[in-house]
C-alpha cells in the first residue's frame, strides 16, 4: 500500500500486490519472469523490488526510482473497526502496519500465474527478495506451496504426498490445469452462445431494413414512370420496366459504366411485362 507524507497508510492508492519466495527459489531459480529491463533484486537486499510494467506506467517508475510504502498483513487488517480518530488510526498504524523504502531494480512484463494466484493486468505488483520475505514475516497474507511432480502422479498420490510432509494440515480438492480451463469454458460458453444469437438477429433486422429500403426506392421508380400510363402502358409494364431497370443499373455498377440520373424514363413497349 502507498504511504502518505504524514506516514499512514494511503487508503485511496492503488498500491501493489507483492510475492517472493523464503527459500530462494521463487523467482530466482523458479517462475522467473521476463525482465524488460534491469535486474531481480538481490536475495540478500530486503529494499530492492521488481515491478511489473504496468506500475512503471501508472506510477511512472523506472530503475532506480524509490517509492514508500507500507507493508501489512490483508487479512489481519481486514477485521479490524474503522478508527474514530487520527490517535487510534496513528496506533493502528504502528501497531499493524511497517513502513518501507523500495528501491526498483527491475521491470518485468506480466506474469499470468505468480506462485499460484492470478495476477490482473491492472494490478500493480512487485517481486520482493528472500531478505525481505525473512524481514517482513509477520506481514504474510498468503503462503502457497510450490511441488514438483512426476510424470503420471494422481491426485491421490499427491493427497498422500502432502499428508506425509505436512501432518495435520487438510487438503480437500485439487484441481489441475485443465480442469481449471473446463472450467474457464463452461463458464464462458453461454455467453458466447448469446453473442451468436445476437449476432443472428442483427443480420436478419439487417436483411429486413434493406428488403424495406429496396421495397420502398421500387415503389418511387414506379411511381416515375406513371406517366407512361398514357402510352398505354399497365401498372404490371411500369413495374416491369423498374425491375429490368434495377437489373441495368447493378449490370453498369459492375462494369464500371455511368450511373443513371435522377428524371431519366426507361419506355418498355406495352405488354413487355406480362406474363405468358
Amino acid at each position: 500500500m502507498e504511504r502518505t507524507p504524514a506516514g499512514l497508510p494511503d487508503l485511496e492508492g492503488e498500491g501493489w500486490y507483492a510475492t517472493g519466495g523464503p527459500d530462494g527459489l521463487y523467482p530466482y531459480r523458479a517462475d522467473q519472469p521476463k525482465l524488460v529491463e534491469g535486474r531481480l533484486p538481490p536475495e540478500g537486499d530486503p529494499t530492492g523490488v521488481a515491478i511489473n510494467s504496468y506500475s512503471a506506467r501508472r506510477d511512472g517508475l523506472g530503475v532506480g526510482d524509490t517509492f514508500a510504502a507500507m507493508v501489512f498483513d490483508v487479512g489481519a487488517v481486514a477485521r479490524l473497526e474503522e478508527p474514530s480518530s487520527d490517535a487510534e488510526a496513528r496506533q493502528l498504524t504502528d501497531r499493524y502496519f511497517t513502513a518501507v523504502d523500495l528501491r526498483v531494480t527491475g521491470v518485468y512484463d506480466r506474469i499470468e500465474e505468480v506462485s499460484g494466484q492470478s495476477e490482473s493486468a491492472d494490478d500493480g505488483a512487485v517481486l520482493v527478495s528472500r531478505a525481505f520475505v525473512a524481514a517482513q514475516r509477520r506481514h504474510v497474507s498468503y503462503r502457497v506451496l510450490a511441488v514438483d511432480l512426476r510424470e503420471g502422479t494422481t491426485p491421490a498420490e499427491l493427497q498422500a504426498e502432502l499428508r506425509r510432509r505436512l501432518p495435520g494440515r487438510r487438503f480437500d480438492a485439487l484441481t489441475s490445469g485443465d480442469q481449471v480451463l473446463d472450467a474457464v469454458d463452461r463458464s464462458v460458453a453461454p455467453v458466447v452462445g448469446a453473442l451468436w444469437v445476437f449476432a443472428g438477429l442483427m443480420a436478419a433486422a439487417m436483411v429486413l431494413v434493406v428488403g424495406q429500403v429496396a421495397a420502398r426506392s421500387a415503389r418511387l421508380e414506379v411511381v416515375e414512370t406513371s406517366p407512361l400510363g398514357a402510352l398505354g402502358m399497365t401498372r404490371g409494364d411500369r413495374v416491369a420496366a423498374t425491375a429490368l431497370r434495377f437489373g441495368g443499373r447493378r449490370h453498369r455498377r459492375r462494369r464500371g459504366g455511368c450511373r443513371r440520373r435522377r428524371g431519366d424514363l426507361l419506355v418498355v413497349p406495352a405488354g413487355a411485362g406480362r406474363a405468358g
